[in-house]
């Protein structure tokens, strides 16, 4: 339109170019209409700008949820995808936490408001013929101690039918270690570094590493104040009238404090394991190789060794009582798989193999894990040889030398050891009696939506 009148304007100036006048308003004529034009012209840049600004919105929104309904779809279409339907209806099973129970409920009515429409919800417990159910990780507390997981995972992946022993394996890691490597002065070192590295590093393993430093570094101060050692130097704080004894001069009474802390701590391992047991719906599991049976070997095994040490005569200790104990456990060991093939209905003479093969696993396994604790005292009495050992190269080196290089020994080579034996006391002699680790971890159902 504008270029009409532009074109009608030029018509007329040249029909009157003859006279000046009609010229000059000619003119006046053209720059009003070239100022409407330019006026118009960002009018409509603008209105243009600001709708197509809406529609980039409105289109971001719309294939939003397009790509939701794409992803929704490509779920609900997968054969994969636990969901049973029909025509009508769609059926998603799954699993959540007990802990999640509420967040769930919370996200259920959510979409119920979304949609308009009610949703069915049952919530059903876990049977024990489920042995696939997904299980989270723990929640810690305090949560500076979550990367000490680690020392639990390594293991294996708890199942929803067992204890989870996350803060069990970090108190019985480091009270072992602590038995091993009880000194005040180096536990501090390793406390300090713990809270440093934890504070500094949050993911990776030298977080998992930091973490355990700080429970291994107090169990150690724990244990050096019992043994009365302060880098390496003993006798400080109690002139050599500690109340635990000393691994080199009392190494006989040492070793009965550990059978005794061997024995209690292989039960408590075996009466978790037949909660486990119990839970698992192995009724008559729980008085077997892993149950009641190798607790009273585990007890009559170890008073038999402490009347042994007190009378040194082996034939007097096959009179004591402990050792009918230890029998009697060796017994129902053997009896267990009879007795439960007799009440399932199931009786074969190869029940009767089994029945002997766990009365000689309960003998070996017993008495190899309880002897297995003797490294406690081997490595409580190496750490405290290095204090001899710098006495011995103070007369050429100088008390602070010999020292100094006595507890950097200390704190690497025979620290890694203690670590490495405390791993293996915890996972073989302990958690064996009643962690499987066969579980897995459980992933939440995500759906993510791609935002343009």
């Amino acid at each position: 339109e504008v270029i009409k009148k532009y074109q009608g304007e030029l018509k007329r100036f040249e029909e009157r170019e003859s006279s000046q006048a009609e010229r000059g308003s000619a003119l006046g004529a053209l720059e009003k209409l070239k100022g409407e034009y330019d006026k118009r012209l960002k009018d409509l840049e603008e209105k243009h700008a600001q709708e197509k600004q809406t529609l980039r919105v409105d289109q971001g929104e719309a294939l939003g949820k397009i790509a939701y309904m794409d992803y929704l779809l490509a779920i609900l279409s997968d054969d994969r995808a636990p969901v049973m339907r029909s025509r009508v209806i769609s059926v998603l099973q799954g699993w959540v936490p007990d802990n999640k129970l509420s967040d769930f409920n919370e996200k259920v009515s959510e979409v119920e408001s979304n949609i308009g429409e009610k949703l069915f919800v049952q919530f059903e417990e876990a049977s024990h013929d489920d042995h696939n159910i997904p299980s989270p990780a723990p929640e810690f507390k305090p949560a500076f101690l979550a990367p000490a997981w680690k020392l639990t995972a390594l293991r294996g992946w708890p199942s929803a039918h067992e204890i989870n022993p996350m803060y069990i394996t970090i108190l019985i890691f480091s009270f072992q270690f602590g038995l091993m490597f009880g000194d005040i002065g180096q536990g501090a070192v390793f406390l300090i570094a713990g809270l440093i590295i934890s504070r500094k590093f949050k993911k990776g393993m030298v977080s998992k590493l930091g973490t355990l430093f700080i429970p291994m570094g107090v169990f150690a101060i724990l244990f050096g104040i019992g043994y009365d050692s302060i880098f390496l130097v003993e006798g400080l704080l109690f002139h050599h009238h500690q109340f635990m004894p000393n691994p080199i001069n009392e190494t006989t009474t040492l070793m009965k404090w550990v059978f005794k802390i061997a024995a209690v701590e292989i039960v408590f391992g075996l009466v978790l394991g037949a909660i486990n047991q119990w839970k698992a719906g192995h009724r008559w599991g729980i008085l077997g190789q892993h149950g009641l049976g190798m607790i009273l070997y585990i007890v009559g095994l170890s008073l038999s060794v402490f009347e042994f040490i007190r009378i040194s005569d082996f034939m007097g200790v096959l009179s004591y009582w402990g050792f009918y104990v230890m029998l009697a456990g060796m017994v129902l060991a053997m009896l267990t798989p009879i007795i439960a093939a007799v009440a399932g209905g199931h009786f074969t003479i190869e029940v009767i193999g089994e029945g002997v093969g766990a009365l000689l696993m309960t003998f070996v396994e017993g008495l190899a894990n309880l002897f297995s604790f003797l490294r406690i005292v081997a490595f409580a009495l190496a750490h405290a040889s290095l204090a001899g050992a710098a006495h011995q190269l103070a007369g050429f080196m100088g008390n602070i030398p010999s020292l100094i290089l006595m507890n950097l020994i200390a704190m690497t080579f025979e620290f890694m050891s203690s670590g490495v034996q405390s791993l293996r006391l915890l996972y073989y002699e302990f958690m064996s009696k009643f962690y499987h680790g066969e579980g897995m971890p459980f992933s939440p159902f995500r759906i993510r939506i791609k935002k343009s």
